[in-house]
């Protein structure tokens, strides 16, 4: 977020530069040395940034950065007061300053002394951190800044363009086409359990929402629920959901034996249950094992988790997803870019698309999150060796059950989008995040910028398109104005950078 502030706090600096409050103040020479210190301090940020590499020094100097910040903030309403005042009827400054106990009631020419001063200290202690920084490596200034603080205008055109349904793989379709008429097929069993085992990112959930969408599977089932099996889940809230999404009624029940009686007759016709990212079967053996065993329909339960043992313990049907072959890797990266091109018109990628996708090692997640980098950069052959060649490919990962390529897609965004993709972190990780609240958010945080005489909420409005655009929220399919974080582990990420 430090590359985003000092970006906005730069763009300030400079506008109150144009401004003739800068100019009756005298600080024109200040401000100028100040912004030229900010512009090589951003270079360096902005590298670090993707590289990754702060250390404890480093984070002494990210402190310095952003109190300094804050001060050239409170600088620039104090100089924009002050000067509309001499230019209004040249009365001198009010002693009233806010942030600054050495101004003193005094006239126009100790005030801009006073200013002056304040302006050269910054710059003077900006300069004192920036000794202290790690030393930008030569050519590396801005190599990339043009490209990463541009928007792509032609990515979404509007909203309705975003909220198409993801492009899946063809392992995918064909674990579907497996899967669903095994899953109809009546057995012995009232209620039989099936298992999705991978592990992380590697297409568990994305199976698992394709055969709960299946025709087939909503004909046969009139109940479908599915529930997100987080950590803070409840026993209670989880029978609550249950319940809830059977289309019956809890009331102000907050007992668990009687919450147990209800789900039983919630559960009256032939139900598909899938509970999401299930760490242990305690859940199955002391919730739902008994009352779904003993109730009058049948129905069957469909979980994704990383643990064999769990599925084991269920005496689930297993189902194991492995990583993609490059062919399929490179064919689900071409269906993300773009839904409506065929692979002959990106035929002259493939060599640069298959290795992009190599480096993604076959899960899904990974492949993406890159293609929604990739679709930024247009069909460009030179564009796609960019992202090919990224530095951020090379670097130790943040967390080690990351993929690589999520963290080239972070550092590929835009400073601004940066922030707003972080804020959207803060949001509970069992509600969806509501699209009027969010962009009403960033506005009022100031991480919003007008652009093209548009107004702030168009602006916000585009951020929102973008960050979908890049696969990294993903819209409610049912309802535009909600949308989610693609994946836990996009929000494990965001929630470490913040």
């Amino acid at each position: 977020m430090l590359d985003s502030f000092v970006k906005r706090c730069t763009a300030s600096l400079e506008d109150f530069a144009g401004q003739e409050a800068c100019a009756a103040l005298g600080t024109g020479d200040d401000v100028r040395g100040l912004l030229a210190t900010l512009s090589r301090i951003d270079a360096i940020i902005s590298h670090e940034e993707r590289r990754r590499v702060l250390s404890a020094k480093a984070d002494a100097w990210v402190v310095q950065v952003k109190d300094a910040m804050y001060e050239i903030d409170d600088v620039i309403d104090v100089c924009m007061i002050e000067g509309a005042k001499i230019l209004a009827d040249d009365r001198p400054p009010t002693p009233k300053v806010r942030c600054f106990s050495c101004f003193k009631p005094s006239g126009p020419r100790k005030f801009r002394h006073e200013i002056g001063f304040t302006i050269r200290d910054i710059d003077l202690r900006l300069r004192e951190v920036e000794e202290e920084m790690p030393r930008l490596p030569a050519g590396s200034a801005h190599h990339s800044d043009a490209k990463r603080n541009s928007f792509n205008h032609n990515v979404c055109e509007n909203c309705s363009d975003a909220m198409k349904p993801q492009a899946v793989g063809s392992q995918v379709q064909k674990a579907v086409g497996g899967l669903v008429p095994r899953m109809l097929r009546e057995g012995k069993k009232k209620v039989d359990v099936f298992a999705i085992i991978g592990a992380v990112g590697i297409g568990k959930t994305t199976l698992a929402r394709e055969i709960y969408n299946d025709d087939r599977m909503t004909e046969n089932f009139p109940i479908c629920v599915w529930v997100d099996m987080s950590k803070d889940l409840s026993e209670l809230d989880f029978l609550k959901m249950i319940i809830r999404g059977a289309g019956a009624n809890v009331g102000d029940t907050e007992n668990k034996e009687e919450l147990l009686i209800l789900l039983g007759s919630a559960l009256s016709k032939r139900f598909l249950l899938v509970l999401d990212d299930l760490d242990s079967p305690s859940i199955w053996d002391n919730l739902l094992k008994d009352p779904l065993g003993d109730g009058v329909a049948r129905g069957r339960i469909l979980i994704t988790t990383r643990n064999e043992e769990v599925a084991a313990s269920m005496k689930a049907t297993i189902h194991r997803v492995d990583k993609m072959d490059p062919e399929n890797a490179w064919a689900l990266l071409c269906k993300q870019v773009d839904p409506e091109c065929n692979l002959e018109e990106l035929a002259t990628l493939k060599d640069v698309g298959i290795k992009i996708a190599e480096k993604c090692d076959g899960h899904p997640l990974a492949i993406m999150v890159i293609a929604g980098v990739l679709r930024s950069r247009g069909n460009s052959k030179a564009e796609w060796e960019m992202v090919l060649n990224h530095d951020s490919w090379f670097i130790s990962p943040v967390l080690p059950e990351v993929p690589q390529a999520v963290y080239v897609s972070y550092v590929d965004l835009p400073s601004q989008l940066k922030e707003c993709f972080l804020h959207c972190s803060l949001y509970p990780e069992e509600y969806p995040i509501q699209r009027f609240d969010l962009v009403r958010r960033w506005i009022a945080e100031g991480i919003v910028n007008a652009r093209d005489n548009k107004l702030l909420e168009e602006s916000a409005e585009e951020y929102f398109v973008e960050l979908i655009s890049r696969n990294l929220l993903q819209p409610d399919p049912e309802s535009v104005e909600r949308c989610w974080i693609t994946h836990h582990l996009l929000r494990s990420l965001a929630r470490l950078l913040i």
